[in-house]
């Protein structure tokens, strides 16, 4: 609940998407997948001009930096979270942009009724692919493979393999000594 003064009454909060409320937040309990955004993403505007394509009433507008500038920060948050993915073959993105580099850890196993939905999608034309996510694949900075257990989605994973900030960045800032983690603290300033 969400209260002014402690002598407000506590009533619940109507707001069912409220984020999770423990170290490492809602990527504790979420899939974890780690898309990037494509060049053409960050010039949106520009894109649908140049396509001769108006809408309008709307906002669309390039974004002040390129897909380039970013590439980097991309490939060192991989690098961070340990991001499972291919970045060419048959199972990479076919429609992804260009990457300095492969994906830190090889993409998870393809399960059976992956597999059979992928080859029928196929047969329709469409590119299936195994999309990224911060799940370790093999030992990775400390922490346990997956064992396809399958509660990634909706709970935090028993084996650290699931790539939430609790596991990753914060994990390693705490190691440093030189990070302290406080709890039930608001921050007011850095």
């Amino acid at each position: 609940t969400f209260r002014l003064t402690e002598n407000d009454v506590a009533r619940p909060d109507p707001d069912v998407n409220n984020l999770t409320r423990n170290v490492g937040g809602a990527a504790v309990i979420s899939s974890v997948s780690y898309p990037r955004f494509t060049a053409v993403d960050f010039r949106m505007a520009s894109a649908l001009r140049d396509a001769g394509r108006d809408f309008p009433g709307t906002s669309f507008a390039d974004w002040p930096l390129s897909y380039d500038e970013l590439e980097p920060f991309y490939a060192e948050t991989e690098r961070l979270s340990g991001i499972a993915g291919a970045a060419e073959g048959d199972d990479a993105d076919p429609f992804q942009s260009r990457r300095s580099g492969p994906f830190p850890l090889p993409p998870q196993p393809e399960m059976y009724v992956g597999r059979v939905l992928a080859h029928g999608a196929r047969q329709l034309g469409y590119h299936p692919f195994n999309y990224p996510s911060a799940i370790a694949t093999r030992p990775y900075d400390g922490r346990s493979p997956c064992v396809s257990c399958g509660f990634c989605s909706y709970y935090g994973c028993p084996r650290n393999a699931k790539g939430s900030p609790a596991v990753t960045t914060l994990r390693r800032a705490l190691l440093s000594g030189n990070c302290q983690l406080r709890y039930n603290a608001h921050v007011t300033r850095l």
